[in-house]
């Protein structure tokens, strides 16, 4: 979403610092921020997230899942829905090797009927963490918008985080923002890596 707001703004198909998305997974209201006609940032309304285990899909018991032993894989996780489904582990473990091992275990848990993203989280203090992701159907990936703003909301449920957090991912850094009841905040940068034709 930062990527393509940037890249709009930036290639003059569309001059506004506030536009709406629509995706899949819903609207999404980017707000860019702008000096000398670059964008420096990019401000993200990422929606509610949904705690109802029926609508994520989760087939684990309760209203939400907070803090839910996984005995198999000897795990703790909170699931919710933050346009897709996500998991969100607490350790201190986020070493790649670790990651990618479990991350596609419980990608296809039984647990999870549409599969899951599955986010490892290394606390540093209760505004600032360690984000690695597997992403469903993808793997390891270097970051992850919806997996930041679902592991930062899940901290706050668990009462590990505050309310703002800035969160350290393997492609750079976010800020999320996140108060009961209300939308998720995502702000970061957007940086074009390279650029092509294609001949369709």
């Amino acid at each position: 979403s930062r990527c393509f707001a940037k890249h709009i703004y930036e290639k003059n198909i569309i001059r506004k610092e506030i536009i709406t998305v629509e995706t899949v997974s819903g609207i999404i209201i980017p707000r860019l921020i702008v000096n000398n006609g670059k964008v420096n940032s990019i401000i993200v309304n990422m929606g509610k997230p949904i705690f109802d285990p029926k609508l994520i899909p989760c087939t684990i018991e309760g209203e939400k899942v907070l803090n839910t032993n996984i005995s198999e894989y000897g795990v703790h996780i909170s699931a919710l829905k933050m346009g897709v489904p996500h998991t969100v582990i607490f350790t201190d473990n986020i070493d790649d090797e670790y990651v990618i091992g479990l991350g596609c275990k419980l990608e296809n848990h039984k647990a999870f009927p549409l599969k899951t993203n599955v986010n490892f989280v290394k606390a540093i203090s209760k505004n600032e963490i360690a984000l690695r992701t597997w992403e469903r159907g993808a793997g390891y990936t270097l970051a992850c918008g919806t997996g930041a703003c679902a592991s930062v909301i899940a901290g706050i449920k668990n009462e590990v985080l505050n309310e703002d957090v800035l969160v350290h991912l393997r492609g750079g850094d976010l800020k999320i923002r996140w108060q009961e009841g209300e939308d998720a905040y995502m702000e970061g940068p957007a940086e074009e890596i390279f650029k092509g034709i294609y001949f369709i």
